[in-house]
């Protein structure tokens, strides 16, 4: 950019949109820290136009502001998505904006969703393990 001068009002606006978007994302994290807004929520209002900021968010941020979710927990989930989708991508840095790209054609979205689900074993040692009596 050298020998491009940015206009000062021009500079000033940018740098107002910024702040503004950077308090719209911490606004959201902090909804998601403290439990009050679900993940599809933050997600469903990126989608949105007044939502645009939010597309910048990185998933990682986004997982790891939950109550309960560590950094290996969220990396977890993330390499998992990853994984399914059979991309090449680092999964502390995609954002909701990849997510939601239309391109993928809501491929994103469903791994996404499935990454998160909770899984649990049928009874302990499953599948070495005889079924427990009594349980069906």
């Amino acid at each position: 950019m050298a020998g491009r001068k940015i206009n000062s009002v021009t500079g000033q606006g940018m740098r107002e949109n910024a702040l503004e978007a950077r308090k719209l994302q911490a606004e959201w994290l902090h909804l998601v820290s403290i439990g009050e807004a679900p993940l599809m929520e933050v997600i469903e209002e990126a989608c949105t136009e007044d939502g645009a900021p939010l597309r910048k968010l990185r998933l990682y941020s986004l997982l790891t502001a939950q109550p309960r979710w560590g950094e290996k927990k969220a990396l977890h989930a993330l390499e998992l998505m990853i994984s399914v989708l059979k991309v090449k991508a680092d999964p502390k840095e995609v954002t909701i904006a990849w997510l939601v790209d239309s391109r993928s054609g809501g491929r994103r979205v469903q791994a996404w969703a499935d990454a998160l689900q909770e899984r649990k074993l049928p009874w302990p040692g499953f599948p070495y393990a005889p079924r427990p009596e009594g349980l069906v």
